[in-house]
Order: structure tokens, then C-alpha cells, then sequence
């Protein structure tokens, strides 16, 4: 995995964490069912409001943010580097 650059999702605070928490269900089950339909892998972990996924290669990242495409209560994800 490429633990410097990662995507990051922010999630919705508020309501004693259930928005959090459904948003980020949301976003990583989506992003199950891309990684078996395109065949790639990736790990999420979640951090107070924020959800990160890490991926194995570039060009797995470059995937992503090729056939993501955010609901209407997500913001589009940003790739970060460390």
C-alpha cells in the first residue's frame, strides 16, 4: 500500500456520530463494489471526521477518481500526499 498519498473523504459531523458513521458505511461500500468490479485493492480507515483510503498503486488512485462518482450528500474526495 502506498501510505503517502491517500484520498480522503470528509464525513458529516453532528447527531452523536450516526451521520458520521452512516456516511462512512456509505462511501466504503461503494468503494468495495468498485474495487470487485475493477479489480483493485485499497484499505480505509476512518479518523474522527474524516475517512481515508489508501491504495496499492497510482494508478489505482488515478482509477478512482476516474469512475467515482459521489452521491448527493457526499463532497468529491481529495488526494492528499504526506
Amino acid at each position: 500500500m502506498m501510505e503517502d498519498r491517500y484520498v480522503e473523504f470528509d464525513l458529516p459531523n453532528g447527531v452523536g456520530g450516526l451521520a458520521t458513521m452512516m456516511a462512512s458505511k456509505g462511501i466504503q461500500q461503494r468503494i468495495k463494489e468498485l474495487s470487485s468490479l475493477h479489480n483493485f485493492t485499497y484499505k480505509a480507515h476512518q479518523r474522527n471526521y474524516k475517512l481515508r483510503v489508501f491504495f496499492d498503486t497510482e494508478e489505482n488512485i488515478t482509477l478512482f477518481f476516474l469512475i467515482w462518482q459521489p452521491s448527493k450528500y457526499d463532497k468529491m474526495p481529495v488526494l492528499k500526499y504526506v
